[in-house]
């Protein structure tokens, strides 16, 4: 009987990652957590549906990268989040509308880094 490392046993009873049949993970199923964790999050604490859409949108940003052949590169770096985060919030800050999407988009990034965190290894600075 061959011994299937227990990552992948719990992963494929949970149903987190789509198991092919040569053991790899099926990348369709990544960009459909990146997307509905954010947004069940936050339509489980009365978030608007448009402004959830919105941020789980956001949160699929970080992977853009794999259009230029390095996944899991700068993208996914809590440094980069804070560089581009911190100065919008500081032009948004007399905004409060304007305010609350840039807060609910890092929170979708943040959970795009967590939820990668949980595969591959990822550098987060």
């Amino acid at each position: 009987m061959s011994r299937v490392p227990a990552r992948i046993r719990i992963e494929t009873v949970i149903g987190c990652r789509a198991i092919t049949g040569s053991g790899t993970v099926s990348s369709l199923v990544e960009p459909l957590l990146h997307f509905a964790v954010p947004f069940a999050s936050l339509r489980a604490v009365g978030i608007d549906m448009r402004k959830a859409a919105l941020a789980s949108l956001i949160a699929l940003a970080p992977d853009l990268d794999v259009f230029f052949h390095v996944h899991r590169s700068e993208s996914h770096s809590i440094i980069i989040l804070a560089a581009i985060v911190i100065p919008l919030l500081f032009l948004t800050r007399n905004r409060k509308e304007a305010r609350a999407i840039v807060l609910l988009g890092t929170f979708g990034l943040i959970t795009h880094l967590v939820l990668d965190l949980f595969q591959n290894p990822t550098p987060l600075l």
